[in-house]
């Protein structure tokens, strides 16, 4: 019945060559733990790809094996750990176009990402492409996340990135989204976005289906890598027989063929689709309560220091250190929210959980913890790597000040101008004697008043309101 249909389809559609693409699901720290899931990457998959590509390379160039993966997974594989005769076959499979890194650094719960983020995460796809001269990416593909922020339209679009399949896991049946559409975003910029809900599509186009060209995206699950060599021959021979001419390739290359067919008629959707699987992001309160907290401080850390220079104060080179933090904070929203808990539906939490623990709990539920950490550990690293230079390019500004007396230094890493409550110690600044702060470029003093905690290890604090910091600028203030 399925032979039939297919053939009814390609009759009634006028379907003239479907673009065969090769994919797997990147999940990280789902299947396996982070760590293994990389090194699973970097050694036996990439081999799986090499061979796959090596046993079709006699083949002509549109029957020869090409795998497509995102930008991140790759920068994995070519890590700088990478055996020499490995490392030097993936170089040359990405120049000969065999390996196809699509725009996206990975799929990702958007919602929750910041948009500094998202735009950074592009840097990974199109720096491999500049470094294997490979044409920048026009398509981007997310699987197993039913819905996206309405920033990704937008946000695709002034990216040069074209043609967007998504793809939503296949238990959600009820977005009611046409099949092929364009996605509006909210500044009028339109992606060509082509859904299906599953991880790729079907070998043949909808009966209905209007264009000449048909994606075919055949995808393996969660981390499984590439199919068995001979698939491309199999799915070859497959078309063959429908009568419909095939090749392997590229999304790039549907989305450049389609693209020259009368799309006019395509509807547009013009909202944010939602996102019903984002509750893992709670799972651990804490990382999301550092990830809200910690990530303004990346852009602060980077527009202090810029500013600094520009002021004649020596800054070190902190661009790797503000790159290496977005793409942690970019990994906190990735999709996955650690290991598939399918046999473990009714974990138990809180009090009952330790009570488990302590009374011996297999040794998966310990797994599942780790897992749960490895996911909030990308957070946790944004802090490790902002914290102290933030504080040092603090410090810098303040001993740069032209000022010769003992001084509180308050800066403003907002585009405008603010008022805020300082507290801190100002102990060792002014002693304890003093009951207000005055600005050294003028206006009223401020009063501030002394709290001396009962406990000996809290330290007194001094409480003040600043007035009017000036937009990424700061005030100076002494004792009056």
């Amino acid at each position: 019945a399925k032979e039939k249909h297919e053939k009814n389809s390609v009759r009634k559609s006028g379907l003239e060559q479907v673009i065969i693409v090769y994919k797997t699901h990147f999940d990280i720290g789902y299947s396996e733990t982070v760590q293994q899931v990389l090194h699973d990457y970097r050694t036996s998959m990439a081999d799986l790809v090499i061979e796959a590509i090596e046993v079709n390379s006699s083949q002509p160039k549109e029957k020869q094996f090409v795998w497509t993966l995102s930008g991140w997974p790759m920068k994995q594989i070519l890590w700088e750990g990478q055996a020499p005769k490995r490392k030097e076959k993936i170089e040359q499979a990405i120049a000969a176009g065999n390996l196809a890194i699509h725009a996206f650094p990975f799929t990702m719960h958007s919602e929750t990402s910041d948009p500094e983020d998202l735009v950074r995460g592009l840097n990974i796809s199109s720096t491999l492409a500049r470094t294997y001269g490979q044409p920048l990416s026009i398509s981007a593909k997310m699987t197993d996340v039913p819905g996206h922020s309405w920033i990704i339209p937008t946000l695709f679009t002034h990216a040069g990135i074209k043609f967007y399949p998504m793809g939503g896991p296949v238990v959600n049946k009820d977005l009611g989204l046409p099949p092929f559409f364009w996605w509006e975003g909210p500044d009028g910029s339109r992606l060509l976005t082509l859904y299906n809900n599953g991880y790729g599509s079907d070998r043949l186009p909808p009966g209905d289906w209007p264009y000449k060209t048909w994606l075919y995206i055949s995808m393996t699950g969660d981390n499984q890598g590439p199919p068995d060599p001979e698939t491309v021959s199999r799915d070859l021979d497959i078309f063959e027989s429908k009568g419909v001419r095939a090749r392997v390739g590229s999304m790039d290359d549907f989305a450049q063929l389609i693209l020259e067919e009368d799309l006019s008629a395509l509807p547009v959707v013009r909202s944010d689709i939602s996102d019903v699987w984002i509750h893992g992001t709670m799972s651990r309160p804490e990382g999301a309560k550092l990830a809200q907290n910690i990530r303004p401080s990346i852009g602060g850390l980077d527009q202090l220091s810029t500013l600094e220079s520009i002021w004649g104060i020596y800054r070190p080179d902190i661009s790797k250190i503000v790159a290496d933090a977005y793409e942690q904070s970019l990994l906190y929203s990735e999709h996955t929210w650690g290991l598939a808990n399918q046999h473990y539906l009714q974990l138990p939490y809180g009090k009952a959980w330790q009570e488990l623990w302590e009374r011996g709990l297999p040794p998966q539920y310990k797994l599942m913890e780790e897992s749960w950490s490895d996911h909030t550990d990308y957070v946790r690293n944004v802090q490790k790597l902002v914290v102290n230079p933030y504080r040092d390019a603090v410090a810098s500004l303040a001993d740069n000040v032209e000022f010769d007396e003992n001084r509180i230094v308050v800066y403003n890493p907002l585009p405008w101008r603010r008022d805020g409550e300082i507290t801190l110690d100002t102990r060792l600044i002014f002693g304890n004697d003093f009951v207000s702060l005055k600005p050294v470029d003028g206006g009223p003093a401020l009063a501030v008043s002394h709290e001396y905690p009962a406990l000996e290890d809290k330290a007194p604090m001094s409480r003040f309101v600043v007035r009017d910091i000036p937009p990424m600028g700061y005030r100076t203030y002494v004792a009056s």
